[in-house]
C-alpha cells in the first residue's frame, strides 16, 4: 500500500508497462507511484463532458512509464469529504490521452470503515448504510476487502471514502451529475418586446402637432411621421424619425414573473443580433425587466435595419450534485435525486425568444428621414421591403415547408404522376443536378427515384418487383438497364456535373453509377462485408 495523496492510497498488484495499443511490452518489478490531484476544473486534462460536475480528479502516474496496468484491480480510496451517503454509488472515469476522450468506467460505491473486534483498526467495511460488514467479492471474508488499511490514524473506524478500483495509471475522475436545489424553476418573465406601433379602434394615431394634422406617433411606436401632399402632383412626402441616422431602438425583455425560487442566485440576460450580443446581470428578485437600445449596427458599425434578434433569459443557481443515474456505468450519465451537497459550479435556466427589431432603414431618397409615399425601397438581402408611408413589410417565404414528394403513405405508388402524390417509404438521401432535378433514395422501397422540375416523379434505378415492404432485394447484377437492378436499401444518393448519378446501395455493400444511358455499374464494394484492404481497385 502507498500513500498518494491525502485522499487517496493505493493497494498495488502485478504491473505492465503498455505501450499505445495496449500491449504488454515488460512486467515492471518495482515502480514509484504518485497521485496528484487537479485542484480546479480549469486545471483538469480535458473538458469534462456535460453531465459531470468537477468534483475531485487525480493523475495517478508511476515515474519513468507512460502507461502502465495491473493484473488485479487496483482499489483505490478517496475520503468522503464532501459527505455522501455510504452506499451511494460513485460514478468513475479516466481520460483516455491517446485517444483525447473521457472513458465511463465501472462504478464505485460510498463505504464506511468498520472495527468489528473493537482494538481501534479497520477490519470491515460497510457499503448500504446499515453499520455491518458486507463482503463484496463474495469470498467469505470481510477483511479483504481493507486490506491495507491498518493504519487508524489515516483510516479510522466509522469514516466514510469513495471506493473505486481501476485497472491502470490515467487521470481518474469520481465526477457525480449535478443540477439546480429542488425549488428551483425556469425562468418566468414574460415575452420580450420593442417599440412597435400597435393598432386600436382609431388606428393606434396620437397626433402631436394640432396646427398640423399630419403629424403623428403611433402607439408605442416612439416614431414620429409626417406627411405632407405636393400640390398638382398627387403624392406626398412622408417622414419617419426611425429613418434618421441616431435612432435607437429599446427592446425590453421582462425576466421573472411574480416571484423567483429562494434559490436563485442571479439572472442574465442576453441579445445576440446583427452579429452583436448585448449582455445584463440582473439581481434574483421578482418582477425585473431589462431594457436594451440598439443603434441598428452590425459588429462592423454598418447600418442593417430591420433583423432578427436572438434573446435568452437565463435563471442562474448554485448547482448541486446528484445521486448517480441507474446505470452501471454512471460517468458523465444523467443524474437522479437531489443530494443537497453543493457543487463548484453554477447551473443555468434557459429560456429563448426571437423576435424582430429594426431602427428602420436609415436614410431616404429625397432627404433624410423623408420618402415618396408610394416609393419602397427592398432591403439587402430581400427579406424586408421599406415602404415609402415608414411601414416595413416581412418576406416570410423563406419559412414556408412544403411536400415536394410523398403523401404519408409506405405503400409504392405514384411513378409517372405527380411527386407529391406517390407512396415513398424511409427516404433517406437526397440529390439535387444542375437541371434542378431531385433524386431521392427511397430506402425500403429498394428504389432511387427522381423528381423533375415539372414535378412529376419516376424510377431511375429498382427493380419495381421489389418495392414491396414485404421483399428483401439483393444484388442481381450490373452492366444493365437501372430500372431492372435490385439496389437493397440505398441509403444516400448524389449526382456529378456530367448527369451520373451514384448510390450507396447500403446492405448490398456497394457504391453504383447510373450513367446518363440509364446503365448500372459498381463503382466500389464486392459485396463483402468485410475489409480487406487499401490500394487496390475498388
Amino acid at each position: 500500500m502507498l500513500s498518494a495523496v491525502s485522499r487517496s492510497c493505493l493497494a498495488l498488484s502485478s504491473q505492465y508497462l503498455v505501450d499505445e495499443q495496449g500491449n504488454t511490452v515488460q512486467e515492471l518489478s518495482k515502480i514509484t507511484t504518485r497521485a496528484t490531484e487537479f485542484a480546479s476544473q480549469e486545471s483538469m486534462p480535458a473538458v469534462l463532458p456535460p453531465n459531470s460536475a468537477y468534483t475531485y480528479c487525480t493523475e495517478l502516474s508511476v515515474d519513468g512509464a507512460a502507461r502502465v496496468r495491473f493484473e488485479k484491480p487496483v482499489t483505490v480510496w478517496v475520503d468522503n469529504f464532501l459527505g455522501f451517503e455510504v452506499g451511494e454509488a460513485v460514478p468513475v472515469g479516466y481520460y483516455d490521452r491517446d485517444r483525447g476522450v473521457w472513458v465511463p468506467s465501472e462504478n464505485g460505491i460510498v463505504v464506511k470503515l468498520l472495527d468489528t473486534d473493537s482494538d481501534g483498526v479497520v477490519d470491515a467495511l460497510d457499503s448500504t448504510g446499515d453499520d455491518q460488514p458486507d463482503d463484496l467479492n463474495t469470498d467469505g471474508s470481510f477483511a479483504d476487502e481493507v486490506t491495507g488499511l491498518g493504519d487508524s490514524s489515516r483510516y479510522a473506524p466509522g469514516a466514510t471514502f469513495w471506493r473505486t478500483a481501476v485497472t491502470h495509471f490515467t487521470p481518474w475522475d469520481c465526477n457525480w451529475p449535478f443540477g439546480p436545489k429542488e425549488d428551483a424553476i425556469p425562468p418566468n418573465g414574460k415575452v420580450p418586446d420593442v417599440d412597435t406601433p400597435i393598432n386600436d379602434e382609431n388606428n393606434g394615431l396620437c397626433p402631436i402637432n394640432t396646427d398640423f394634422n399630419g403629424s403623428y406617433i403611433k402607439k408605442r411606436g416612439r416614431i414620429v411621421h409626417e406627411d405632407i401632399p405636393i400640390p398638382g402632383t398627387g403624392m406626398t412626402l412622408h417622414y419617419a424619425s426611425n429613418r434618421v441616422d441616431g435612432y435607437q431602438q429599446v427592446i425590453t425583455v421582462p425576466v421573472s414573473g411574480d416571484t423567483v425560487p429562494e434559490s436563485l442566485k442571479s439572472i442574465i440576460v442576453e441579445v445576440k443580433l446583427a452579429g452583436r450580443t448585448l449582455t445584463q446581470t440582473l439581481e434574483a428578485l421578482p418582477n425585473q425587466q431589462a431594457q436594451f437600445v440598439w443603434d441598428g449596427l452590425d459588429y462592423l458599425g454598418r447600418e442593417v435595419g430591420t433583423v432578427d434578434a436572438d434573446v435568452a433569459v437565463g435563471f442562474v443557481y448554485e448547482a448541486v450534485y446528484l445521486t448517480a443515474g441507474n446505470f452501471a456505468n454512471a460517468f458523465a450519465q444523467a443524474g437522479s435525486d437531489v443530494t443537497g451537497i453543493r457543487a463548484r459550479q453554477e447551473v443555468t435556466s434557459w429560456q429563448r425568444f426571437q423576435l424582430q427589431v429594426g431602427t428602420g432603414q436609415a436614410g431616404g431618397n429625397i432627404a433624410e428621414g423623408w420618402t415618396l409615399f408610394d416609393h419602397h425601397a427592398l432591403g439587402i438581402d430581400a427579406e424586408y421591403l421599406y415602404k415609402g408611408d415608414g411601414s416595413i413589410l416581412h418576406n416570410d417565404t423563406s419559412r414556408i415547408i412544403t411536400t415536394i414528394a410523398g403523401r404519408g403513405l409506405s405503400a409504392y405508388t405514384g411513378d409517372n404522376g405527380p411527386a407529391t402524390e406517390a407512396g415513398l417509404y424511409s427516404p433517406a438521401g437526397v440529390a439535387v443536378d444542375q437541371a434542378g432535378n431531385i433524386f431521392i433514395a427511397d430506402s425500403s422501397f429498394h428504389s432511387i427515384r427522381k423528381v423533375n422540375t415539372d414535378g412529376i416523379i419516376t424510377k431511375v434505378a429498382g427493380n419495381p418487383n421489389n418495392a414491396s415492404l414485404f421483399v428483401d432485394s439483393g444484388y442481381n447484377g450490373d452492366n444493365i438497364l437501372a430500372t431492372e437492378a435490385t439496389p437493397h436499401k440505398p441509403k444516400a444518393v448524389a449526382v456529378d456535373q456530367a448527369g451520373n448519378i451514384f448510390i450507396a446501395d447500403t446492405d448490398n455493400n456497394r457504391i453504383r453509377k447510373i450513367d446518363t444511358a440509364g446503365i448500372i455499374t459498381t463503382v466500389a464494394g464486392n459485396g463483402d462485408n468485410g475489409y480487406n484492404s487499401d490500394n487496390i481497385l475498388a
